[in-house]
């Protein structure tokens, strides 16, 4: 059982806003006063720009052949995934991806295009500015996997509970209730600033590339 289960539809540009979206929706952010202000900072659980690193790769990346695959986006009581469809190129693997390498786009006219607007930075990068943010944040560095048929990165959530059993019965009761929808049509395109993560169990979002390319 999944609380919320909603399809993006569009170019490359929504996809990411809703995938952005959806992140904020579900996952907990929390403030803190530092002393490089005195305005309280706030961040997701999982840092805002590794996620955001993630979900541009797997746009940029994705084998848009596969045309009957979907990018999707799950996030579960314990970790988050972010999968493409594709597999790595024969030079990349799920460990040495981790370590400064070349860059072999799938698309280069979209990666050249993404890179000319400054969505993606030096080519090859983007693997190490995920763990960094993650590093940064003191958040355990995610991993990367392909069976084949998708390519994901996974990260694993620090605010994860082990009493999923007790969990399991307060999500049954409020949905029961019909607090929280158990679906929204669409992931809205703007960020809402959710304080507090509403589910315990699995979310998707799912894009839908009914209009071919992302650009």
């Amino acid at each position: 059982m999944f609380r919320d289960n909603q399809r993006a539809e569009g170019n490359f540009f929504q996809l990411l806003d809703a995938g952005v979206a959806f992140c904020f929706k579900h996952l907990s952010l929390s403030g803190r006063i530092t002393n490089h202000s005195l305005e309280r900072e706030e961040q997701l659980e999982v840092p805002y720009h590794a996620l955001r690193e993630a979900l541009i790769n797997a746009l940029c990346h994705r084998h848009w052949e596969r045309y009957n695959l979907t990018i999707s986006l799950a996030i579960y009581d314990d970790r988050i995934e972010i999968a493409s469809p594709g597999i790595f190129p024969p030079q990349i693997t799920p460990e040495n991806i981790k370590e400064p390498h070349e860059s072999y786009p799938h698309n280069l006219k979209v990666a050249e295009a993404l890179y000319r607007m400054t969505y993606l930075e030096n080519w090859g990068s983007g693997a190490r500015r995920i763990i960094d943010a993650c590093q940064a944040q003191g958040v355990e560095t995610p991993t990367w996997s392909s069976d084949g048929g998708f390519v994901t990165v996974t990260f694993k959530r620090p605010d994860f509970k082990s009493d999923i059993i007790e969990n399991d019965k307060g999500d049954k009761k409020i949905t029961e209730e019909g607090k929280y929808p158990l679906s929204t049509p669409q992931a809205p395109l703007k960020y809402p600033s959710s304080r507090i993560a509403h589910s315990k169990n699995g979310r998707f979002l799912h894009d839908n590339e009914e209009y071919g390319g992302c650009m």
